[in-house]
């Protein structure tokens, strides 16, 4: 697999939304390839920090202490 596939595709890989086809060469190739595979962790660190950063909790009383 070249690196351009697995790089258009590694978000989706790393989201689950793969079959288990491509799954399996996705992972056959980072298992290979030092560069796809560390572009596989940065962007895993990187869904990571989005992810917890979604998750928030709101302060309904912040406007009100401000104010």
């Amino acid at each position: 697999m070249e690196c351009s596939k697995v790089h258009k595709d590694l978000i989706f890989y790393l989201e689950g939304n793969l079959d288990e086809e491509m799954s399996s060469n996705i992972r056959e190739h980072l298992s290979t390839c030092s560069a796809c595979s560390d572009f596989a962790a940065m962007l895993r660190d990187s869904l990571g920090i989005i992810e917890r950063e979604r998750l928030v909790n709101e302060d309904h009383d912040f406007a009100d202490r401000v104010i």
